[in-house]
């Protein structure tokens, strides 16, 4: 019994230490950063705004830096983004600001102030 659970704990950990997590909204790799939500795009937020109202959006900030691997210097990042509801907003910032190195804004408010 002692045998089969360490048997099960090893090839669990092998099978999970094999295992590289890519973040699906931000690849630093190529030393880019994604831009905040332009004209057009559902959170842009002149467009959420219009279409939620400006006090009911979730507006996500986030600002800080990180390492450019292609010329190993320092870059600065800030993103915006407006959402019809906090889950979104939370979801949108825990990924774009993961792969900061120093944070200096991360939020979630309710309404867009322009």
């Amino acid at each position: 019994m002692r045998f089969r659970i360490a048997a099960v704990l090893v090839t669990t950990s092998l099978i999970l230490g094999s295992c590289y997590y890519q973040n699906p909204i931000v690849n630093t790799s190529a030393g880019t950063f994604p831009n905040s939500y332009g004209s057009g795009d559902p959170m842009d937020c002149k467009i959420a705004a219009s279409n939620y109202g400006a006090s009911n959006v979730w507006w996500g900030r986030v600002s800080g830096t990180f390492t450019d691997p292609q010329n190993d210097s320092f870059k600065r990042v800030s993103r915006w983004a407006c959402f019809p509801n906090q889950t979104q907003c939370e979801f949108w910032r825990s990924n774009i600001s993961s792969p900061l190195e120093i944070i200096r804004e991360n939020s979630c408010v309710l309404g867009y102030k322009v």
